[in-house]
């Protein structure tokens, strides 16, 4: 029988329990077998990306295993673009795309037509960031949930209460990435910094 795969991107930065309670939504949802979590390297530390492609892979790690999933896997991917040909790869040929960012639905609807020449099968599944749904079974378990990323770092540069916002064996990782916390900074010294390049979108989409 043919494994059911899902994937996702995103910075991750850092990887909250926003962004755990998401994955368990759409894998249990969708009945997924495997699951992909691909976020980009940082070659540079940034105070939008401080974390560089190892340590958020550490976190996806780490915060799967406090979640406890049984009925799937979940793997972390470092990658520029979840549609190029080396992450492709990784992901086996055909899956399904999962997202809460309209941008990323348009790139994955282009991609899946320029794909669907080669074979490759990729789904769409796209839910506004708005709907609350993916958040609720987490939220009722205990888990503390904060929607953005940029606000947990701010926490951390405040020193206020973020612990929560992630899962422990993920907060207890990031107290020790000296590196990754000097590098963030307050939202009002962040003006005319360089702006959220994300992933390349799909440019040289078909690129190796």
């Amino acid at each position: 029988m043919t494994e059911k795969i899902i994937a996702t991107s995103g910075r991750f930065a850092p990887f909250g329990n926003q962004h755990g309670s998401m994955v368990k939504y759409f894998a249990e949802e969708y009945g997924a077998d495997q699951v992909y979590v691909i976020t980009q390297d940082n070659h540079e530390r940034t105070p939008k990306n401080p974390f560089t492609g190892e340590e958020k892979e550490k976190m996806i790690e780490l915060a799967f295993k406090d979640y406890k999933t049984e009925n799937y896997r979940v793997e972390p991917i470092i990658a520029d673009n979840p549609f190029q040909k080396d992450a492709l790869k990784r992901l086996g040929g055909s899956f399904t795309y999962f997202t809460r960012e309209k941008k990323w639905k348009n790139i994955a609807e282009t991609a899946k037509q320029l794909y669907k020449t080669s074979g490759i099968d990729i789904g769409v599944i796209y839910q506004p960031r708005e709907v609350e749904k993916p958040y609720k079974k987490m939220r009722e378990q205990g888990w503390e949930i904060t929607l953005s990323s940029t606000e947990i770092r701010q926490k951390i540069v405040k020193d206020k209460r973020w612990e929560y916002d992630v899962s422990p064996s993920v907060r207890d990782y990031i107290k020790q990435l000296d590196k990754a916390i000097d590098a963030m900074k307050p939202l009002e010294e962040q003006e005319g910094e360089e702006s959220n390049k994300h992933f390349k979108g799909v440019v040289n989409l078909l690129e190796p």
